[in-house]
């Protein structure tokens, strides 16, 4: 996968220039724009897959295109909560699913700006954190369910 980019960015880091007529256009609205997508630069993505390769595969290739730091959280479901479809995990208040979830990687602060998920039994865990954290979703393969 390849992105073209057009236009010119400048150097990496390097900060934007805008002209004094962009200045007075724009006011303190793209400036507040500019902060807030460094920000998210910064912060981690991350991305939540039962495991499978494939779903693994078209969530990093999502934040890779977009260029952002990502973390893959490999995650299943322990306990009573197993047994309750994915379709009905997103009933659960969130603080009871990520209590009741197995992960590579700890699900606790510091929280991601953004969650993607893949598949139908990584929604209601990403949603979940979504809601728990504040951060956004995207949910690629066809989770069947509500953002």
């Amino acid at each position: 996968m390849s992105v073209i980019r057009s236009g010119s960015f400048g150097e990496p880091g390097a900060a934007p220039t805008e002209s004094p007529a962009s200045r007075s256009v724009t006011g303190g609205g793209a400036e507040a724009l500019i902060a807030a997508s460094r920000k998210a630069r910064v912060e981690k993505t991350w991305i939540v897959t039962d495991g499978s390769v494939g779903m693994e595969a078209q969530g990093i290739a999502v934040a890779e295109a977009v260029g952002l730091p990502f973390s893959l959280k490999r995650v299943r479901i322990k306990g009573a909560m197993r047994i309750v479809p994915a379709r009905f995990q997103i009933y659960a208040s969130p603080a009871a699913l990520l209590r009741s979830v197995q992960s590579n990687e700890p699900l606790q602060p510091p929280w991601p700006r953004l969650v993607i998920s893949i598949g139908p039994r990584g929604a209601p865990i990403a949603l979940a954190i979504k809601h728990a954290s504040g951060a956004f979703g995207l949910h690629l393969g066809h989770p069947q369910v509500s953002a």
